[in-house]
């Protein structure tokens, strides 16, 4: 910020602030108003990367960060702007009027469905979504989850390019790179679900919500998401396991044993459950008793 209010003191040029990440955090919106004061034009942007690591990748001397060739990074601009026209010319890079439609595509397509895929494997126990990518039909099957998704996400935004394409590239991104599950389901390791479960509203369940307020029943691939989701929650032996491990490793949000918290994820889980699923107060009913019994556990 000071180098920017020195460089505002100068006044014949326009500055710009364009960020290279995606949906940078609640910090954004106070972060572009405090650059207007200056006369900076904050831009909104989604970035679509992966980002993986080899064997070998991590040294004391270095940090080196791999990112798949699929990669978008689309920025939110109109008018004249040097800057932009720069950028536009390369081919990763789009410029459009715009955003929402762009980050709700990746939002769902590639966030969604790779937390359904990290889901996939956390059921069957392996250590990276690669594996599960590379299961018997597992590739038909995320492009069955793919097209459901692209059915709200048009009903949306009915000019949304590339939506068929931009899924498909994806799941070939997730079978060459190895991603380990538990960075994926790392919120599931916290004594505190609400997190977790905040996520997978913004990123699968909302999309799932308007799948079938569209006048449809959930297609099978939103279905089996949601059944591996409830398993992975209820089952107590796996709970149990997640919540040891989260009392030796998770240093960010050590474990507690909170009754008020867990009926707050208890109420967040019916909410997400509520209109799409038909059995969403016996679900929820599940996960109370899960984390009743899960504490008294903890506690003896």
């Amino acid at each position: 910020m000071a180098k920017i209010r020195q460089e505002s003191r100068g006044g014949n040029h326009q500055t710009e602030f364009i960020a290279c990440e995606n949906n940078p955090g609640p910090d954004w919106a106070s972060l572009s108003d405090e650059l207007g004061v200056y006369g900076v034009i904050a831009r909104a942007t989604v970035v679509d990367r992966l980002c993986f690591v080899e064997e070998g990748d991590w040294s004391p001397e270095h940090r080196l960060v791999r990112a798949d060739s699929v990669a978008e990074w689309v920025i939110e601009g109109v008018g004249p702007s040097a800057i932009l026209d720069a950028l536009a010319s390369q081919d990763e890079v789009s410029v459009v009027e715009d955003i929402d439609p762009y980050r709700v595509r990746k939002l769902w397509l590639v966030n969604g469905a790779h937390l359904a895929l990290g889901l996939w494997a956390g059921q069957r126990g392996l250590d990276s979504i690669d594996y599960a990518a590379k299961e018997r039909g597992r590739r038909e099957w995320i492009r069955g989850l793919h097209e459901a998704m692209s059915v709200p996400l048009l009903a949306r935004h009915p000019a949304i390019p590339r939506v068929v394409g931009y899924g498909e590239r994806h799941i070939g991104s997730w079978v060459r790179h190895r991603d380990a599950t538990d960075r994926i389901l790392k919120r599931l390791n916290r004594a505190d679900l609400r997190p977790f479960l905040e996520d997978f509203k913004l990123k699968f369940g909302d999309c799932a919500r308007e799948y079938v307020a569209l006048g449809d029943s959930l297609a099978t691939e939103m279905r089996q998401t949601f059944e591996i989701l409830h398993w992975l929650l209820t089952d107590l032996e796996k709970y149990r396991d997640i919540r040891r491990r989260d009392q030796q490793i998770s240093l960010d949000s050590p474990p507690t044993l909170s009754p008020e918290l867990d009926a707050e994820a208890v109420e967040m889980y019916r909410t997400i459950l509520t209109g799409i699923d038909q059995y969403a107060d016996q679900r929820s009913s599940d996960l109370a008793a899960a984390l009743e019994i899960h504490r008294e556990r903890l506690r003896n």
